[in-house]
């Protein structure tokens, strides 16, 4: 369903942001049922708040056409809009007035995802993935659900290839918006069993892992500081579960746009700390107009007043960077200071507040010290010992038939001993090695592939961790299956021979084959990857 563009928000919408951005302390126990539509709701208004005649001469154009298209894009969905988009990226040269840097941004909901694809005037496209929302362990084991994280999660150089602008690949982006994939759904264990967790956010492999690699080939690079910015940001989330299907959590949207919005302005920005700047204006702006609309709603009292909190917060966490205050940024803050004293009067007509002492008084803006945030550090996970309990039979898993040319199904092997393990693995990599070939000219085969290559590296990689020659023949065997996905690839779609990813051939100098056979094998691998 597409969400609508909503010009008036009812009061059960404005209660639904209020929740995304102000983050009050009574929250749902559930996640909304129009969770899309508030986050389009959101989406829009931050647009709409970017576009203001009021403030467009101070913001980047690029920022606003940004925001203006991604709103667009996010809300139809459609491939030729997506392509479009995409394709003046590919273009390079800028259009507009005034333009430094195309950007296309796009919140993938169902791969827990956020994109930032940007050109500059040299042309050189970079592409930015990030996390939408955190892992709940991660909000949970915090005492206030507040997590230091650095975005973008990676930022790499790509090629400014066809694939760019394909309407497959608008296609496809849209296929990860909607369709959660299993082996990125969250997981957890019981009674010693890994079961599928529907209450986790997922795992972002597909975006940082298969898009990056999709768009990506043998030259691209990671990003250094100064081709493209790094931010640090305080994540402020919780997990919400009152007896539900599925717990509340803060919008990832929210969060995706944030942090969009922020790397955009440093970007597009004259220097970063003007950037900076505009960031926390522009914020602060975005929630004084929530809490504007919400002023004659009746809200409940404790809501008001938390919304005050955070927006006289927000006012404060403004440092002027320059000698002067920009006028737009004067006018902000001066509306603010107004709507905070209308909420004022609001909440006492209703005679529920007797002492409200303020930060809602006229409203002082410092020049603050820089703040200078670190990333938390990492927590020493204990590893289970995974001592074997022998009072349970131990399991023979059945071998794998060699002479038969069908593809092989991995079970998981309960109980085998490492011997046995090792039996049964050896099998299926000599499978691979004798008969898969025979696949490459069949692609109603891929998903059967993929499989084994998932069930594969569900066990080899632990088996082999202390076994180097276990472990360079596990890799023949992955880079076996790769080489014949790869060829069904090209054969359906031609455009894959202009942008070959192949991969890093000194690989091959580090396996310790003694076998003739598994040399031979890497020798043939080495040639078709050069």
């Amino acid at each position: 369903m597409v969400p609508e563009v909503t010009t008036h928000l009812s009061e059960a919408d404005l209660h639904q942001i209020v929740d995304h951005v102000f983050l009050p302390r009574k929250l749902p126990g559930q996640e909304s049922p129009s969770l899309i539509q508030d986050e389009a709701n959101i989406l829009n208004l931050l647009s709409s708040v970017l576009n203001s005649s009021d403030y467009a001469n101070y913001i980047p154009i690029d920022t606003r056409k940004l925001f203006e298209t991604w709103s667009e894009n996010q809300r139809v969905q459609n491939p030729e809009n997506i392509s479009n988009s995409l394709r003046k990226l590919k273009n390079g040269l800028p259009i507009l007035q005034g333009s430094k840097t195309r950007m296309f941004g796009y919140y993938i909901r169902a791969q827990n995802a956020g994109i930032l694809i940007c050109t500059d005037a040299s042309n050189k496209t970079i592409l930015s993935t990030f996390p939408a929302s955190l892992k709940s362990d991660v909000i949970m084991s915090t005492c206030h659900g507040e997590v230091v994280t650095a975005y973008p999660e990676q930022s790499i150089i790509i090629p400014n290839s066809d694939i760019l602008s394909s309407l497959a690949l608008a296609r496809q982006i849209i296929t990860l918006t909607n369709e959660t994939l299993p082996y990125a759904m969250g997981t957890s264990k019981k009674a010693g069993t890994e079961i599928v967790e529907v209450r986790e956010v997922c795992d972002t492999k597909y975006v940082s892992g298969w898009l990056t690699a999709l768009l990506s080939d043998a030259n691209s690079s990671i990003t250094s500081n100064k081709e493209f910015p790094r931010i640090c940001k305080k994540v402020r989330d919780t997990v919400s579960w009152n007896n539900s299907f599925i717990p509340w959590r803060r919008s990832g949207m929210w969060m995706n746009a944030k942090v969009i919005l922020q790397l955009s302005l440093v970007k597009n920005a004259s220097s970063r700390e003007q950037g900076t700047f505009l960031y926390k204006t522009i914020i602060a702006e975005f929630m004084r107009q929530i809490c504007e609309l919400t002023n004659n709603l009746g809200f409940d009292a404790d809501i008001g007043i938390h919304m005050m909190k955070k927006l006289a917060r927000r006012v404060k966490k403004i440092q002027v960077l320059n000698t002067q205050i920009p006028t737009f940024t004067t006018k902000i803050l001066q509306e603010t200071s107004m709507t905070c004293k209308q909420f004022k009067l609001q909440l006492l007509k209703l005679k529920i507040v007797n002492t409200l002492k303020v930060i809602l008084e006229e409203i002082k803006i410092d020049k603050d010290d820089t703040i200078h945030k670190t990333l938390p550090k990492i927590p020493v996970v204990p590893v289970s010992t995974g001592l074997l309990n022998f009072h349970e039979p131990l399991t023979f898993p059945p071998r794998v038939d060699l002479t038969s040319v069908h593809i092989p199904r991995i079970k998981p092997i309960l109980g085998a001993s490492e011997e046995n393990r090792g039996f049964y693995l050896y099998d299926v990599e000599s499978w691979i090695f004798n008969h898969i070939d025979r696949y490459a000219i069949h692609s109603k085969f891929v998903l059967e592939l993929r499989t084994l290559a998932l069930d594969y590296s569900s066990l080899a990689p632990e088996h082999y961790k202390t076994n180097p020659v276990g472990a360079s023949r596990m890799i023949l065997a992955f880079l076996k299956i790769v080489q014949v996905l790869h060829q069904i690839a090209v054969k359906n779609f031609s455009m894959l021979m202009e942008h070959r990813s192949g991969i890093d051939t000194k690989i091959f100098e580090q396996l310790l084959l003694p076998l003739k056979n598994d040399m031979e094998i890497a020798y043939s691998l080495e040639c078709y990857f050069n």
